[in-house]
C-alpha cells in the first residue's frame, strides 16, 4: 500500500475548510438577494482554493522526492469568476433556486477551480453526465420506406 502523503492530507483538509466556509458565505450572501455579491464571494473562495492547490503541488512532489523538469506558474485569476462550463459565474449563480442547489453549485465551482489549478480537469456533475448520456442516447428513427404520405385507417 502506498504511503499517504502528509502534504496531500493537509491540502485536502484545507480544501474542505475553504469549500465549507465558501458555501456558508454564499448562503449568507444569497439572503440579501444580490446575485452579483454572491458571485463575488464565490470568486473569492475560488481564488483561495486555486492558490492553495497550486501551492500544494510542489510540496507533494517534494515529499515524494520528485523534482519537476520545469516549474509552471498557475495564473489563479484566470480561474476566478468563471463557472466550470466557461460561462460567467454570476449567470450560474442566478439559476440557484434552493439551498441544496446553492450548496452543490458553490462547492463544485470552488473545488473545480482548485482541481484545475492543481493540474486536474474539473469534475463533471451528475446532472451534466445524465444530460450528456441522455443526448448521446437519443436516436431518431427514420420513417420506414414507403410510409411517407400514407395514413392508416381502420
Amino acid at each position: 500500500m502506498p504511503k499517504r502523503l502528509q502534504s496531500a492530507s493537509e491540502h485536502y483538509a484545507r480544501q474542505q475548510r475553504i469549500t465549507a466556509t465558501g458555501v456558508a458565505a454564499a448562503r449568507r450572501a444569497r439572503e440579501t438577494g444580490d446575485v452579483g455579491r454572491m458571485a463575488s464571494i464565490v470568486a473569492l473562495f475560488q481564488a483561495m482554493a486555486a492558490r492553495d492547490a497550486a501551492d500544494a503541488v510542489p510540496d507533494m512532489l517534494e515529499e515524494q522526492g520528485i523534482t519537476p523538469a520545469s516549474v509552471l506558474r498557475v495564473v489563479v485569476q484566470a480561474l476566478v469568476g468563471i463557472a466550470s462550463d466557461g460561462r460567467p459565474l454570476e449567470s450560474l449563480m442566478s439559476l440557484i433556486e434552493t439551498e441544496q442547489q446553492l450548496d452543490m453549485i458553490v462547492s463544485t465551482q470552488i473545488q473545480d477551480a482548485a482541481r484545475v489549478s492543481g493540474g486536474r480537469p474539473p469534475a463533471r456533475s451528475a446532472a451534466a453526465s445524465r444530460t450528456s448520456a441522455k443526448s448521446s442516447a437519443t436516436v431518431r428513427r427514420a420513417p420506414a420506406k414507403g410510409a411517407a404520405g400514407k395514413s392508416r385507417r381502420k
